[in-house]
């Protein structure tokens, strides 16, 4: 099994009439964060995470179970209109009734295409004593592997999906809770940056509208009015959506590897060596599907101005310590808002 059918069971097991199961999303005046962003096309960014996992003391996890989280993410990418992403994680192994997971990264920081980012996520069952560990292990290493730059790790996510089916199958598993939603521009349905809770629960069991979050945890007041407190009646799992419209992390060695080359030769006097990978610098970063159209103009800027830099440093000049491009960017780019608009020009850019 591949990628869309394991997408399209947990669709088709979030879809079965009669799920018990509870899902709410948490308006931003009830969390501690800053009021969610919108997100727009070729001009955000979004993540998923899984804030929160609480398993209560009903069931025997961790005895007769092995919880497994698994993510897939269908969306826009570069030049391809449709990449499916998968992602495992399993809790390391804690007594029933606490939060066992915090945190987990789900996706990378993504740009925002347009269209429809479809997500499922699940929390299986699986079976103990079953010998699979080592392979779970292993499927928690693939999806370490899921970083940017993405393109050259795109061929990982089927291989994870298909890795994923075959030990759900082997383990009897069976999954426990689950989402299936869509994140679109606009419209009043779909899924809008911010927290998503799916409970093991009905409405008639839980009050959505008193459900909060702090600190990336669960709260719920007993009665209308009282002060909340962690939610521990049900098994659940907390999502965060996240967007933003500049990156904040700088790890595209696409970009970081001819930077630093550039600058070397540039110190050397190796002037035909520091233009040709400038000019690879600069295409790196104007071409990256890892950076939307609004932020690849901040870079670009701002790598143009470390480039001017090292060459007024002048020949001999003694190397800088490299600087990561979190660091050039907060030296030498504009503010996006004064920037003027529409793309920059490549043609322009290796000319100049």
């Amino acid at each position: 099994m591949g990628l869309q059918e394991l997408f399209d069971s947990v669709k088709a097991w979030v879809n079965q009439p009669g799920q018990q199961q509870l899902r709410v999303s948490i308006p931003a005046d009830r969390t501690d964060v800053a009021p969610f962003g919108p997100i727009a096309p070729d001009a955000s960014y979004f993540r998923l995470w899984l804030s929160e996992m609480f398993l209560d003391q009903q069931r025997n996890w961790f005895v007769d179970f092995q919880p497994m989280v698994h993510s897939i993410v269908k969306l826009k990418y570069g030049d391809r209109d449709s990449v499916s992403l998968a992602t495992v994680a399993q809790p390391p192994q804690a007594p029933a009734g606490t939060t066992i997971l915090l945190n987990y990264k789900l996706t990378e920081l993504m740009p925002y295409k347009g269209g429809t980012i479809e997500i499922d996520a699940a929390l299986t069952a699986l079976k103990t004593g079953s010998g699979l560990e080592p392979a779970i292990k292993i499927l928690q290493l693939f999806s370490g592997m899921m970083t940017v730059p993405l393109t050259p790790v795109l061929g990982i996510a089927e291989r994870l999906a298909t890795g994923v089916q075959e030990i759900v199958a082997a383990a009897n598993g069976r999954t426990h809770l689950a989402i299936h939603d869509a994140l679109r521009t606009g419209g009043p349905h779909g899924l809008a940056p911010g927290y998503v809770a799916v409970i093991r629960a009905t409405a008639n069991d839980v009050a959505a509208d008193r459900l909060s979050v702090r600190q990336s945890r669960l709260y719920y007041a007993p009665i209308a009015g009282a002060a909340p407190v962690p939610f521990d009646l049900y098994d659940y799992m907390l999502f965060f959506i996240e967007t933003m419209k500049e990156r904040d992390d700088w790890r595209l060695k696409s970009i970081q590897e001819p930077l630093d080359e550039a600058k070397k030769a540039l110190v050397t006097g190796e002037k035909q060596r520091a233009d040709d990978y400038r000019k690879l610098t600069l295409i790196a970063a104007h071409t990256s599907p890892d950076l939307t159209q609004a932020d690849r103009k901040r870079v670009l800027t701002a790598l143009i101005a470390e480039l001017k830099e090292a060459e007024d440093s002048g020949l001999g000049a003694v190397p800088p310590e490299p600087r990561t491009l979190a660091e050039i960017v907060e030296i030498h780019a504009p503010n996006p808002a004064l920037m003027p608009p529409g793309p920059m020009s490549l043609r322009d850019l290796l000319a100049g």
